[in-house]
């Protein structure tokens, strides 16, 4: 399957430093304290010394969100965001301080880089809880939004079918289109909130349905559904190169009939507790060490007893189809694999952990989905967003490069 990492509500100007003065400021109006195994500055709020434009502050500032809000471009999503010091947590611990081992249902997800050079990315991504969630099955579509509920404006979260939506994908676009988000000055030029999720192969169908119609698909073997996607209005992103994250909250001005005072106080409690959870630190569940006993660069086989979804001789036969088609002009390469599987009683967010180790990658997930768990780590892009201009290299068979 492949991973589909979406971003709708935007990006803006790149983050401007942050001094050690403008840091020793904020910490001399806080108080230090210890929580748990760590001491952490209480983050002050705006005083007479730091303006509403100033960088450390401008989002958290009232009058910056107002001003944003009100705007030319009159947006319905708007962020609260705060730079906090990120040398004392990984993006992994900070993933077990957000989600426990026992919670392997919610919707989560972490995103690394290393690049192919050997360099940690820049940028690591963390997110839990979507506000809205959006699972297909061919044209199944169900729709599970959390967004009246968390703003205290419902019991529970609301839940309908779309049945014979044609486009799933169409769909998403189509609320993302209502959600037109702010562009302010301050946040990192790179994912701050948004759709993350996957999309099967078969979800290709959706825009060649007359020429590849779900009827002719192969055997459906797993019964997960075609697409999964969580739209995430909170998550902490980690500059690694600037050593600080963001923990950022978009806060959706409809759900406060756009009262940016309720609007405004609700996004600040809610960051504030993402800010606790990031200052404190507590890991929900242990992360146990590890050792690493294979030498990642050996040539060695390793063998491990694993069952695969083909014999032998239907593996080869399905290369002699393989060779054909290209013979003929069907095709000009293909990449065939076969699947294997095993029973495993480990963690999986353990095996991520353990993979990242022996397979450092530029594009490496951890996404927690409807029936099953994402891990991979993979060298290719298959799209890219920077400045915003989109990059697409089509996987290698799709199509002329």
């Amino acid at each position: 399957r492949e991973m589909a990492f979406v971003s709708p509500l935007g990006s803006a100007s790149g983050p401007e430093s942050l001094s050690f003065r403008s840091a020793l400021s904020r910490a001399s109006s806080g108080r230090l304290k210890s929580r748990s195994r760590r001491s952490t500055w209480s983050l002050p709020r705006l005083g007479p010394a730091m303006t509403a434009t100033s960088p450390s502050v401008r989002g958290l500032s009232f009058d910056y969100f107002k001003q944003t809000a009100t705007g030319e471009d009159t947006p319905r999503l708007v962020p609260l965001w705060r730079r906090i010091f990120s040398d004392h947590l990984t993006p992994v611990e900070l993933y077990r301080c957000m989600v426990s081992e026992s919670d392997n249902t919610t919707p989560s997800f972490l995103l690394e880089s290393v690049t192919n050079d050997g360099n940690a990315g820049r940028y690591s991504f963390v997110g839990a809880r979507p506000v809205m969630e959006v699972l297909a099955k061919e044209f199944d579509v169900a729709i599970t939004d959390y967004r009246a509920q968390r703003a205290g404006k419902a019991t529970e979260s609301s839940a309908k079918r779309v049945e014979g939506c044609q486009d799933p994908w169409q769909l998403m676009r189509d609320i993302t289109e209502q959600l037109p988000a702010a562009q302010p000055e301050g946040l990192p030029r790179t994912f701050t909130g948004g759709w993350v999720g996957y999309g099967g192969y078969d979800t290709v169908r959706y825009g060649e349905i007359e020429s590849l119609p779900f009827e002719e698909a192969p055997k459906d073997d797993r019964g997960l559904p075609d697409l999964h996607m969580g739209l995430y209005q909170s998550s902490v992103t980690f500059d690694h190169f600037e050593k600080v994250c963001y923990a950022i909250v978009w806060v959706d001005l409809e759900d406060f009939d756009r009262d940016l005072q309720r609007a405004h106080a609700n996004g600040m409690q809610q960051l504030d507790e993402l800010t606790r959870v990031i200052q404190d630190g507590v890991l929900l569940s242990p992360l146990s060490s590890g050792t690493v006993d294979i030498d990642p660069s050996s040539t060695t086989k390793f063998h491990r007893s694993a069952k695969a979804n083909m014999t032998r001789a239907e593996f080869d036969k399905a290369i002699e189809q393989c060779l054909y088609h290209m013979s003929v002009g069907d095709t000009f390469q293909v990449v065939f694999s076969q699947r294997f599987e095993r029973e495993a009683k480990v963690d999986p967010f353990s095996v991520y952990r353990a993979l990242r180790i022996v397979n450092p990658s530029p594009y490496m997930i951890y996404v927690q989905c409807a029936g099953c768990t994402l891990v991979a780590s993979s060298p290719e892009i298959l799209c890219k967003v920077k400045d915003r201009v989109v990059t697409n290299r089509p996987l290698a068979g799709t199509r002329w490069r």
